[in-house]
């Protein structure tokens, strides 16, 4: 994929209907923007010096040509005083940063993705929620009960259908847990009920209605994960390439269906699941090169 619009400093911080919300630590423009690799379309904002993106995880509520699209983004090192957010709407010149009464230090000191979902952000720590609530100004806490978290933890949040899950992938044999309010637990599942889950650095969403083969399947793309595969899989990994993990057989093999962008950083190659616009169809957009797209399977996801 050749986006002569992207220099090698640029690195991807979440992706979310179509668009990639992205950050350039050497541009003397804007060190975060959106950009949409389907129109090639390029949207600045303004810059964010409280907040350094390299200590901050951010994310973002919808597209950003829609007037609800809210940047949100929390410092992922918070001290034992407050927590740090900061939020930004298109046409806004400046970001807004507003800092919340941290009442429980240890919860967040690790956090994983943000998760938006009916109008709030979420966010899991080892032992919390943390919930912004954009329209009331507010940060809550919601304790729930703990899973057990690995030296190295690799977790992602998600929803379908108003349900929360939480994919714990810090070991070899990834684990999915649906989040039950009512008991503030989260319940492990054997399986997604016929849904999947793509999974990368910038992206984590779940869909459902995809074939048989593709289906209760967890697909990721994930440089962290890829650094740690087992070299006693019977299935060959690339480096640095998307593969699948299957919730019923317990195994994983390459295996790069779905539709994901790919980009070279600094030397490293780096990919992320895009959910791509309503109503298009792949063969309108120039994203591949024909020869690298042979034998590859696309799923609009």
């Amino acid at each position: 994929m050749n986006l002569p619009e992207l220099s090698k400093s640029s690195g991807i911080l979440y992706s979310k209907d179509g668009w990639l919300l992205m950050n350039d630590s050497l541009s003397l423009i804007a060190d975060m923007y959106f950009f949409n690799p389907f129109t090639r379309e390029r949207i600045d904002l303004p810059r964010n010096r409280i907040m350094e993106s390299v200590h901050t995880n951010f994310a973002f509520s919808c597209a950003p040509t829609k007037k609800s699209c809210l940047v949100f983004g929390i410092n992922n090192i918070s001290s034992s005083v407050a927590i740090k957010i900061s939020t930004w709407r298109p046409g806004a010149t400046t970001w807004l940063h507003e800092d919340f009464p941290n009442l429980f230090p240890s919860y967040f000191r690790r956090l994983g993705n943000i998760l938006y979902s009916d109008g709030l952000f979420y966010t899991a720590s080892e032992t919390a929620l943390g919930v912004f609530d954009p329209t009331a100004r507010t940060w809550n806490v919601l304790p729930v009960q703990p899973i057990p978290m690995a030296p190295r933890s690799i977790r992602w949040m998600t929803e379908y259908e108003g349900h929360i899950f939480l994919v714990d992938a810090s070991s070899l044999e990834p684990m999915v847990y649906r989040l039950n309010r009512l008991e503030s637990v989260w319940e492990k599942k054997e399986t997604l009920d016929g849904s999947s889950i793509f999974l990368s650095d910038g992206s984590c969403v779940m869909t459902y209605g995809l074939t048989g083969s593709m289906s209760n399947i967890l697909y990721f793309w994930s440089r962290f994960i890829n650094e740690r595969r087992s070299t006693k899989s019977p299935c060959p990994f690339s480096r640095n390439h998307p593969y699948k993990y299957s919730l019923y057989s317990r195994s994983s093999c390459e295996d790069p269906e779905g539709y994901y962008f790919e980009y070279l950083t600094w030397g490293q190659k780096v990919g992320v699941w895009i959910e791509p616009p309503h109503s298009i169809s792949i063969y309108d957009y120039s994203i591949l090169d024909p020869s690298e797209a042979v034998n590859t399977e696309y799923v609009f996801i």
